[in-house]
């Protein structure tokens, strides 16, 4: 978790925009077709993450942990992998989550 001032400009692409994703912490864990978007990518970077706080951090520690997790994409099967993508946030208040007291990262 980076966190920095809000004036500076992030380019999430240096390592190729067929191989970054680009989603949020709160979308990562409350939406069920964002982690099919991390099949094969090398790393998620949001360089302006929400301050939402979160309601669970479960699957952010599936991703963080190496466990294989469960993909899905519309209107397809769901499917099984171990992602290997690095997940890169910064924000200007690191959220925080029900099950720390402690902001995400700290």
């Amino acid at each position: 978790m980076f966190e920095a001032p809000t004036n500076l400009g992030e380019d999430p692409h240096f390592l190729g925009r067929r191989n970054v994703a680009a989603k949020t912490l709160q979308r990562i864990e409350g939406n069920r077709f964002s982690i099919g978007g991390l099949f094969g990518k090398l790393a998620n970077i949001c360089a302006d993450l929400p301050a939402q706080d979160l309601s669970s951090t479960a699957m952010f520690k599936s991703l963080t942990g190496g466990d294989e997790v469960t993909g899905e994409h519309k209107f397809l099967n769901e499917f099984a992998f171990t992602p290997f993508a690095r997940l890169i946030f910064s924000a200007n208040r690191p959220p925080k989550s029900r099950s720390s007291p402690r902001p995400v990262g700290a």
